[in-house]
């Protein structure tokens, strides 16, 4: 088990990494044939994910505060 501090860490990184993915700022985000299927079936979904993401991101940064 990780402690609690430890996880709230975790998921601090795996949602900026996952909105900065979604964002298509990283360098894989722009090989992704998932993402650009996604951009073209439904491009508002990205941007729902990023603010969902940055929404939990700062949700567990609030926490520790």
């Amino acid at each position: 088990m990780i402690s609690e501090p430890a996880n709230s860490i975790l998921v601090i990184i795996v949602c900026i990494i996952g909105a900065l993915h979604f964002g298509g700022i990283l360098a894989t985000s722009k090989k992704s044939p998932a993402l650009a299927w996604m951009k073209t079936k439904h491009p508002y979904f990205p941007k729902v994910f990023v603010v969902l993401l940055v929404l939990v991101a700062l949700t567990k940064i609030a926490g520790f505060f």
